[in-house]
């Protein structure tokens, strides 16, 4: 089965295309890696597959279910429960701590005891525990990408969605990552890994390119 399908989707901005006619499939519990250089719509694609945004025209399958496009309360739904983000610039809220942020995705969605019982054990796999209680704004680019990590794993996600996530990072650091998203994979959830590069190519399932808009499997 698919997590997502999406068929024939196109997006633009004003008169320019981002997206043009893309079709592709990510199957569920694939490592799918997407390559593509600045501004050939990787992160609009994202936001697409993340439902934080539509195409004009396409179809959104998730979990081979037709979504329409005008059905928000669905979206945040899916988004909130069953979707973790993580971003090349962290998006950490400076002046919380680290716990404060791994737990912000608890605000929402459901099944609250269950995501509780992963705090500690998220904490320590990611060599967090020491600095739970610090100030985010202190950490370093490896600490707060694994903060980052933390947040998208806590409602135990079906689908991680990483936008460049190793970007800001040294090689040393952006192994760790890629290593943790492979751990997480290993156990069944689903990991969109978009990147500029093809050093971590021995770790993905299945790998597409995007250029000018269209997407091709590699």
């Amino acid at each position: 089965m698919n997590i997502i399908t999406l068929k024939n989707t196109t997006k633009k901005f004003g008169d320019r295309v981002i997206l043009n006619n893309v079709t592709v499939e990510i199957p569920e519990g694939s490592f799918f890696s997407i390559v593509g250089n600045s501004g050939s719509g990787k992160s609009t694609l994202l936001n697409i597959m993340g439902l934080l945004d539509f195409g004009q025209s396409g179809e959104y399958f998730w979990e081979n279910k037709l979504l329409k496009s005008n059905n928000k309360r669905q979206h945040a739904q899916i988004r909130n429960e069953q979707i973790g983000f993580v971003f090349q610039s962290y998006n950490l809220l400076d002046g919380y701590s680290v716990i404060e942020n791994i737990k912000l995705p608890l605000l929402y969605g459901k099944r609250e005891s269950k995501k509780c019982t992963r705090e500690n054990e998220i904490l320590e796999r990611l060599d967090l525990t020491e600095i739970f209680n610090s100030d985010v704004v202190t950490l370093s680019g490896g600490e707060k990408q694994r903060v980052a990590i933390a947040r998208a794993l806590i409602n135990s996600p079906k689908l991680i969605i990483c936008d460049e996530a190793t970007g800001n990072l040294d090689n040393d650091n952006a192994l760790k990552v890629v290593e943790i998203l492979n751990e997480e994979n290993q156990k069944g959830t689903t990991i969109i890994f978009v990147t500029h590069s093809d050093k971590f190519n021995s770790y993905f399932s299945h790998r597409a390119k995007l250029e000018a808009g269209a997407i091709a499997l590699c």
